[in-house]
């Protein structure tokens, strides 16, 4: 494999596009067509509102217990098979969702679709790790979240149109094909070979080894990367949650979920090299600071319109932290053991990810929506807080072991 130096100045991204960028693109599309209307579909089989929000839930929980296993297998069997292991499962998943007539199918499809995706990022994160020069990675690692923010961004209107002719299970199709056509081209592409992240001489470690190990990185940044984590995921339940409380149909929901993300998409240029310039504690803080506040003020919103500015008040805030997580990440992996470590951080991030909806569904039963958005945002505030205040520098706690 011809890996660029971690010192060379003239490394250019574009060098990655066939291999890590485009193919992340794609495999977004399906899951930005999905993502505003798992809420919707679990009421169209069925489900009540508190199931609802926690369908979007279950999504984030597949990806959670999915993490862990996908960074010993990358480890194991490399970055290539463990992509089309990936796209086998979520397009597996696609199908049964499409086709779910009951909230039980619907939720374990979901579920199933979660760890497809655990597993594909767990792949991607370490391939980019491994090729990206150190004074890049912000850049880089942004880049990639730009590109699944490119394809998030498309997915809610190619949805919309495919909602519209076959009705709110046509997101599920969307995501089977794009998923197929993302695999397809990443493993094309002559930059990905099945290589693993524990070089000739190293045995991976186990598990319960790399977290001991790492444990002050895991259980640190890791804290922030939970917290930034539920936050993003709670508003993917809130907001089509509180437009149909409000009477927006899915359509309008798409509309709202793509123009969001179109804001969200054309900060990952600037919030990498803010990244890079200002580290990565202060654009953290910044990014759960917005994505808080985005939810406090969701209950005074009753009109698409006003739903709207909201929509693009939280695509900012996620625009901010454009691959922060992933960065965080990255730049704390050992160089041996790499993709043991990347599932371990991704299990803690992914678990804010599954606890958001979670929280925000228990909310919702205790009390209403608008309550419930309040007491997230005011979690979400204080959070940032904290992190501002108590996070360490990843500096200090990165391993080169």
């Amino acid at each position: 494999m011809n890996q660029p130096s971690q010192g060379d100045p003239a490394f250019g991204l574009r060098s990655l596009v066939a291999s890590l960028y485009a193919p992340g693109a794609m495999y977004a599309v399906g899951q930005g067509a999905i993502i505003p209307v798992i809420a919707l579909m679990a009421r169209h089989v069925g489900a009540s509102v508190p199931i609802a929000g926690a369908m979007v839930g279950l999504r984030g929980f597949g990806t959670m217990i999915g993490d862990v296993p996908a960074g010993a297998l990358v480890a194991r069997i490399g970055d290539r098979r463990a992509v089309l292991a990936a796209t086998v499962v979520q397009v597996t998943s696609s199908v049964v969702a499409a086709t779910a007539t009951t909230t039980a199918v619907l939720a374990i499809a979901v579920a199933v679709s979660g760890f497809g995706w655990a597993m594909w990022g767990v792949a991607r994160l370490s391939y980019a790790t491994g090729v990206l020069p150190a004074g890049r990675r912000g850049q880089g690692i942004a880049t990639l979240g730009g590109a699944s923010r490119i394809g998030t961004f498309a997915g809610p209107f190619v949805g919309a149109v495919v909602i519209s002719a076959v009705g709110v299970s046509g997101a599920f199709w969307v995501a089977a094909v794009s998923s197929t056509a993302g695999c397809v081209l990443m493993l094309s592409a002559t930059r990905l070979p099945n290589a693993v992240s524990t070089p000739p001489g190293h045995e991976p470690a186990s598990l319960r080894t790399t977290a001991r190990t790492h444990s002050k990185a895991l259980l640190g940044p890791g804290a922030g990367a939970l917290l930034i984590g539920a936050l993003r995921a709670s508003r993917q339940a809130l907001l089509p949650l509180w437009a149909a409380h409000v009477g927006i149909d899915a359509t309008g929901v798409s509309v709202i979920f793509g123009v969001s993300s179109g804001l969200d998409m054309l900060l990952f240029a600037p919030a990498g090299w803010a990244s890079d310039r200002w580290g990565r504690k202060k654009i953290a803080v910044v990014c759960l600071a917005i994505l808080a506040a985005g939810q406090l003020v969701v209950p005074v919103t009753h009109s698409f319109d006003a739903l709207l500015a909201v929509g693009l008040l939280l695509g900012f805030g996620n625009g901010v932290g454009s691959g922060i997580v992933m960065t965080m990440g990255a730049d704390l992996a050992p160089r041996h053991n790499r993709a043991a470590f990347l599932g371990l951080w991704r299990f803690i991030a992914d678990t804010g990810g599954a606890l958001g909806p979670f929280m925000l569904s228990g909310l919702i039963a205790l009390s209403a929506i608008g309550p419930a958005a309040v007491v997230v945002g005011a979690v979400g505030l204080t959070a940032a807080t904290v992190m501002g205040l108590r996070m360490p520098d990843l500096a200090k706690l990165r391993s080169t072991d």
